[in-house]
């Protein structure tokens, strides 16, 4: 039981760590609409900016289903 406890300890550390990044990401991503608004991203920030939407896309993912896993 105790190493159960250990591994969950851990889940729920990087399942904190990866929402914190996502926050970050997604303010980032924000800021980078805006800037698209105005007409101001250049081909390489764009391209920049969509791999980023896809890596937000894959730690949502997996946040979600860590936070299910840890709490059940």
């Amino acid at each position: 039981m105790g190493d159960e406890y250990k591994k969950l300890k851990g889940v729920r550390k990087q399942v904190s760590f990866l929402k914190d990044e996502l926050t970050t990401m997604t303010a980032f991503l924000e800021k980078l609409a805006l800037m698209d608004d105005d007409g101001e991203l250049d081909p390489l920030a764009k391209d920049w900016r969509n791999r980023v939407r896809e890596m937000t896309y894959d730690i949502g993912c997996r946040s979600s289903h860590n936070s299910s896993l840890s709490e059940g």
